[in-house]
């Protein structure tokens, strides 16, 4: 435990930020130092037992000692007081926009050593090819090109003494760059514009000229539309659309411009109604059904478009943003939509199937079993010039098959007037298999559902025609359906 009482950090000392002050003890052998980083400590002297350190203003430096082979440790603190120190220039850079801001000026906050009352002799130690000049009040100017360059302030009677400081010499900037704050690396610069769609949002950068930089709270912007003072980079939702210009430092201003597009989509859509198709399919293979007032059971085989609501096809243009490109270009959209393909069997019972005039009046009865299969397809395909490759694709793909199985019983009155009425009952019971191809993520899924048995008891009256058909109806799940809810079956690999 020998030698914890030692003064490892050394006595308090006096000192001016050039000439600086050694502390620690190099009178110490086998132990270890190390430094707390502080003002004016050079990193590569934080396990130097002596180092000469630098600070600006006064500081207090700490030092953790342990011995060579870790017998002890011990921690030291010793206070350097700078009587000469603490430049200030205010701006703390210049800027090269003209005469009233080419200029700074540059003060001592503690500017007195040893009870010197010496002049303090400025100079710019590095002025290179910036032109920058001082006076000996400490005024700055004359600077005509970026770079950097150091201020220093030198005690007359001690010319050891002095405190100094490093300041920027902005001369203009690099580039203005608005990028779409979505979709990073949608940028536009000097002279470009950067178009949005349907969002305002965009993030404006000024880039310093080569060998430059900004100091804080800079630049300050100029043009009809400008982001808040002191700002370097500017991002807000709120931003509005326009021209952002940068004109300080610099002959050649720099601009940019954002527009917002909006949407603006246009959609054709065109329908071809399934009546008429199912006229011209009948048409075409003649008629087949058992009465011609009421095909509900066609023997043996139908091959159905009655179930159409309605053939789809519809084409959409709309704005749109072009991948990592600030220009735009049309979305193309393309769909068709078949809802309803059906093929329909359907079978009578001779034994309990029949009919009878009664006068002016018939009536027929029929019991029938009927199965059905529909298939349904939606197909999409979109042109999108905000994809890595904006080739058509497919975007959107649906398939469902759909099976039923009815069997039940049938009446049927008629008289010549053109009045009528039926009655029936039935079990029927559905399903359904459905397929679709999703993009995020790229996968086919597939779903299967299951309606159940279902009872159902109807009566009805209807003049002239069917299309005139008033019906009362009662229904009930005599057993509930089920559904398996869509599950992945083909995921495809990433590209």
């Amino acid at each position: 435990m020998t030698g914890q009482g030692a003064d490892y950090a050394g006595p308090d000392k006096t000192a001016c930020q050039g000439a600086g002050a050694m502390i620690g003890n190099a009178g110490i052998a086998d132990v270890c130092y190390t430094w707390e980083m502080a003002d004016g400590l050079d990193p590569n002297d934080i396990h130097n037992q002596s180092p000469i350190v630098h600070p600006q203003h006064t500081t207090t430096y700490t030092v953790h000692v342990t011995s060579d082979n870790f017998g002890f440790s011990a921690t030291d603190v010793v206070k350097v007081t700078v009587d000469f120190g603490g430049l200030v220039i205010t701006p703390s850079y210049i800027d090269l926009a003209g005469p009233l801001t080419n200029q700074a000026q540059a003060e001592l906050t503690i500017n007195s050593f040893q009870g010197s009352s010496a002049a303090v002799i400025w100079s710019i130690e590095n002025p290179g090819s910036t032109g920058c000049t001082i006076t000996q009040g400490g005024k700055i100017s004359n600077c005509s090109e970026s770079g950097q360059v150091q201020v220093r302030a030198t005690n007359a009677e001690y010319p050891a003494c002095y405190a100094e400081k490093d300041m920027e010499i902005n001369g203009g900037i690099k580039d203005l760059t608005a990028e779409d704050a979505s979709d990073a690396g949608r940028i536009a610069h000097h002279g470009d514009t950067l178009y949005l769609v349907g969002s305002a949002a965009a993030k404006l950068t000024a880039v310093p000229n080569d060998n430059s930089s900004f100091p804080s709270g800079q630049p300050q912007w100029e043009g009809p539309n400008t982001p808040p003072p002191g700002t370097i980079t500017f991002n807000t939702p709120n931003l509005q659309p326009g021209t952002y210009s940068y004109e300080v430092g610099t002959i050649d201003p720099k601009g940019v411009t954002v527009v917002d597009l909006g949407e603006d989509a246009s959609t054709v859509q065109l329908s071809m109604d399934s009546g008429l198709l199912g006229d011209m399919l009948a048409a075409m293979k003649g008629n087949t059904q058992l009465k011609d007032l009421d095909p509900f059971c066609t023997p043996p085989l139908d091959f159905d478009l009655d179930g159409f609501t309605s053939i789809k096809a519809s084409y959409k243009q709309s704005n749109s943003i072009k991948y990592k490109n600030p220009g735009y270009d049309k979305k193309k959209e393309v769909g068709i939509e078949i809802p309803a393909l059906a093929f329909e069997g359907c079978m009578f019972f001779p034994c309990c199937s029949g009919g009878a005039n009664f006068g002016v009046a018939s009536a027929f009865y029929f019991t029938y079993f009927k199965a059905g299969l529909g298939v349904n397809i939606g197909v999409n395909a979109v042109k999108d010039p905000n994809t890595p490759s904006p080739e058509w694709m497919i975007s959107a793909l649906t398939a469902s098959l759909e099976g039923t199985i009815e069997a039940g019983l049938r009446l049927e009155v008629n008289v010549p007037s053109g009045f009528g009425a039926l009655g029936g009952a039935n079990l029927s019971t559905t399903a359904k298999l459905e397929g679709r191809l999703t993009n995020e993520p790229r996968q086919i899924e597939w779903n299967a559902s299951w309606g159940g048995l279902v009872g159902k008891v109807s009566l009805g009256i209807w003049y002239v025609s069917m299309d005139n058909l008033i019906e009362v109806s009662k229904q009930k799940n005599f057993i509930n359906g089920s559904e398996t809810g869509w599950k992945p079956l083909f995921v495809f690999p990433n590209d």
